[in-house]
């Protein structure tokens, strides 16, 4: 064999090759009467085309999957409410993931407000739902303010640890659960939710599992949102050193509730506290009488 015959497969008879299999790949559909016939070549086209459009469909769907929301509850009139909207899976799952790993402040104000940012898709599509319905009923500012604070209450308390083994655990006279979702008996209790044993407003529509912080940071970026004057409270509900019940209540300035109740003035404002834990009929704007103290409280955002 010569050895122009031993180069014949050489760089550039390969490159040769390569583009005519080409050229003759992109003709295929075109080839009739010979070696394939016209149902063959569409059949395999189609094939071709489907799976490309598979992948670009899955892709898409990781990216943009939407879930829907269903939120029911009635507020203290009775009045009865449902809405329904959709997020983004990928925005939960980043509020999730930037909480996990959050570290720009020890302030929990801070904290709060960098958590209700980064939650601002997810918590803007509860805000237009509610937005719409309370503008089909044509309810007063009262009415509105109670609408969005019994909405928040009506999912359980849940106890939320930053610890991996807390649960099931007793404390404060309940049996608490590893179960970290809304319970009917409201005993459900979330192991290590780091770093500081709170959700975001994100995490908390999607699952609506959530504590006295968690459910006051949401309530609270949905007032604001409606234009009330409001802001984030915290303070202690016991003398005991020990366990000095350290806790987190909704504040609402603008308005006076229909009982006497302590107030936190906080520049030139005077705020009013709403628990957000649970629905209860009694668990109005200033009812403090479920807390026997009301120790060193003030605004850490508003």
């Amino acid at each position: 064999m010569s050895v122009k015959d031993k180069r014949f497969f050489n760089l550039s008879s390969i490159l040769f090759w390569v583009i005519l299999g080409i050229v003759l790949f992109l003709c295929l559909p075109y080839f009739k009467n010979g070696l394939y016939e016209d149902e063959s070549v569409i059949k395999w086209v189609k094939n071709f085309e489907k799976k490309k459009i598979y992948i670009d469909s899955f892709q898409k769907q990781q990216n943009d999957k939407n879930i829907s929301i269903n939120w029911v509850w009635s507020d203290f009139k009775n009045d009865k409410h449902e809405i329904s909207f959709s997020v983004q899976l990928k925005d939960i799952i980043y509020a999730k993931e930037y909480r996990k790993k959050y570290y720009e402040s020890i302030n929990v104000g801070n904290l709060y407000v960098d958590f209700i940012k980064i939650s601002e898709p997810v918590i803007s599509s509860m805000y237009s739902a509610m937005r719409n319905d309370v503008e089909n009923k044509k309810l007063n500012k009262f009415d509105v303010m109670n609408y969005i604070v019994s909405a928040i209450q009506t999912p359980t308390y849940t106890k939320i640890t930053n610890e991996p083994n807390e649960c099931p655990c007793k404390d404060m006279g309940i049996d608490w659960t590893s179960d970290c979702y809304p319970r009917t008996d409201g005993k459900g209790c979330c192991n290590g939710v780091i770093p500081f044993a709170v959700y975001t407003p994100a995490e908390f529509i999607y699952q609506k599992t959530g504590d006295c912080d968690t459910k006051t940071i949401i309530a609270y970026a949905l007032f604001k949102k409606f234009g009330f004057d409001a802001a984030v409270l915290t303070g202690y509900t016991s003398n005991d050193i020990r366990n000095p019940g350290g806790h987190c209540m909704l504040g609402v300035a603008g308005v006076k509730p229909n009982m006497p109740a302590s107030t936190v003035k906080y520049q030139g404002h005077i705020y009013y506290p709403w628990e957000v834990t649970n629905f209860d009929p009694s668990f109005v704007l200033g009812n403090m009488n479920m807390w026997k103290v009301w120790k060193d409280w003030e605004v850490v955002c508003n």
